[in-house]
């Protein structure tokens, strides 16, 4: 009963909180999910239902999500709620999605098979395992608009060539410039990246050739 109330409070505070942007003038240009300690639960997300979901997310020409989430719901189709919530802001350029507990290599398969943000800019995942077939998917998915890969903690299951093989994509197939790996794994091996160039450091054609340059560097080295 206690954790029933608990869920039902922090999703009354979220709805709140977008109903107070919905009817206000000024633009959303960030909004974060998060907890000091732990996840949000997935049963907290407010449902699409609410009409002033959309309107809250709608004005903004530029708009960065950050949900720090807490699996704790084995039913099937939890993933929907969270695609579910997703679709409803129109504008999301930037997801920072990440779980606690870490996502398993079957959950995150859902995630990587369902999820899509047309115009999405940047893409940072964090705590997750998988394989490359669905973290591949996944990039592939986004490979005509994202710009900027961050993976954090996440653990490639298979071998380290594995990770030479996502980068290999990424070099080949995306038009990716900026990218950071932080705390990942595969085969117990640590597995750490990072090339990012600042807005007018250069242009962006030199930014790709630079990236491709760095990256390839790498790719040499694993």
């Amino acid at each position: 009963m206690r954790l029933q109330a608990s869920i039902d409070f922090v999703k009354q505070l979220i709805s709140t909180t977008i109903a107070a942007t919905s009817v206000s003038s000024r633009m959303l240009y960030t909004f974060i999910i998060s907890h000091a300690s732990e996840g949000i639960s997935i049963q907290q997300l407010p449902r699409p239902s609410s009409s002033t979901l959309g309107h809250a997310f709608s004005k903004s020409p530029y708009l960065s999500v950050t949900l720090s989430l807490k699996y704790d719901d084995d039913r099937e189709g939890w993933e929907i709620r969270l695609f579910d919530f997703i679709k409803t802001i129109p504008l999301l350029k930037d997801l920072d999605l990440a779980f606690e507990p870490r996502l398993t290599t079957a959950q995150f398969s859902l995630i990587a098979q369902g999820l899509h943000i047309e115009g999405a800019m940047a893409l940072q995942l964090g705590c997750m395992d998988c394989n490359y077939d669905d973290l591949a998917t996944l990039i592939q998915r986004h490979q005509d608009t994202v710009r900027h890969i961050t993976l954090d903690a996440v653990d490639l299951r298979g071998y380290i060539k594995q990770w030479r093989s996502i980068l290999e994509l990424i070099c080949d197939e995306t038009l990716v410039n900026g990218m950071e790996f932080t705390y990942c794994k595969s085969a117990n091996r640590d597995v750490s990246f990072g090339a990012h160039f600042e807005k007018g450091q250069m242009s962006i054609p030199a930014r790709h050739h630079q990236f491709r340059e760095d990256l390839e560097a790498v790719i040499r080295i694993l």
